[in-house]
């Protein structure tokens, strides 16, 4: 996972958790399956939810994250997606797979995922 620095990108995954949430250390390692999955072509930042606190909530506003973790897409133009369901490598590949194709056109890490 790639540190963030207070920049969202397109076609980047925010993966904002906080250090005292037991389902966010949960969902870390899945994280991080996937963010290696992808590499560069689809960034997973890691989001500390009490440091960037603020920054999100002027950022996204009602869209800003309530509950830890949260994880979300920020697809072309800026449009936010939030994932909301089963928290599984599986589910967030294809999940992850099914906005970029959406949105960005072909991406190699894709190729082996049904989506």
């Amino acid at each position: 996972m790639f540190p963030f620095n207070g920049r969202f990108h397109e076609g980047s995954v925010l993966f904002i958790n906080v250090d005292w949430c037991g389902y966010c250390r949960d969902a870390r390692p899945i994280l991080e399956e996937v963010a290696q999955h992808f590499g560069h072509a689809v960034p997973v930042c890691d989001v500390n939810g009490d440091t960037w606190k603020t920054h999100l909530q002027q950022s996204f506003g009602e869209r800003a994250p309530r509950q830890y973790p949260t994880i979300m897409y920020i697809g072309k133009d800026g449009v936010v997606s939030t994932f909301e369901e089963e928290r599984s490598v599986e589910s967030l590949l294809a999940w992850i797979c099914s906005k970029t194709s959406q949105q960005s056109g072909h991406i190699k890490a894709c190729d082996t995922m049904d989506v």
